[in-house]
């Protein structure tokens, strides 16, 4: 896929300078992507640091460019990978946990979020985006009891804590939160 998609969908063109910024931030750095699709094979690229190393994990499948694949889910990385624990400057998440295509129950967001931090190293930076559509609680994630005990939220790289997209031709809303780890 072309870099048409980056520049064409509303929160990918946003994501995209997520992705040159973590590439500014960090003078070396490892970095994990979660969700993999045709268009992360772009991914790397946006980075634009040959010192921030660029990993992949999902358990379907991964791009071509990337620095190491991990091929599972985020729950069983930390047991199936067990030299990535504690390895990682940053998780990108984007439209896994938080996207109505994707269900996971109340405890399965525990363990989710257990997953990223065991791969995080402390103080990482997990970048989590999805969309607001979910409507059934089951499914809602709970940031209060699942994520914020674990995570504060922070500003990274001149973004706000909690950056808010809105799709100009489907009224689609999109969070991307910053969340450094406690």
């Amino acid at each position: 896929m072309s870099m048409q998609w980056w520049n064409t969908v509303t929160d990918r063109i946003f994501l995209k300078e997520v992705y040159k910024d973590v590439g500014k931030h960090f003078e070396e750095a490892k970095v994990l992507d979660i969700g993999v699709e045709n268009y992360n094979s772009s991914c790397k690229m946006l980075i634009d640091n040959p010192k921030v190393k660029y990993w992949q994990l999902d358990p379907r499948g991964f791009s071509v460019n990337s620095d190491g694949a991990m091929h599972s889910t985020i729950q069983d990385a930390p047991n199936k990978y067990p030299e990535s624990k504690n390895s990682f400057d940053l998780i990108f998440d984007i439209g896994v946990l938080c996207w109505n295509g994707t269900k996971f129950s109340q405890q399965d967001q525990a363990e989710y979020v257990k997953g990223i931090c065991e791969l995080l190293k402390d103080g990482g930076i997990w970048i989590l985006h999805g969309d607001s559509l979910e409507t059934n609680p089951e499914y809602i994630v709970d940031f209060e009891k699942t994520v914020y005990p674990h995570f504060d939220l922070f500003d990274f790289a001149g973004y706000n804590k909690i950056e808010t997209i809105t799709c100009p031709n489907y009224g689609t809303v999109w969070e991307v939160r910053f969340l450094r780890k406690k």
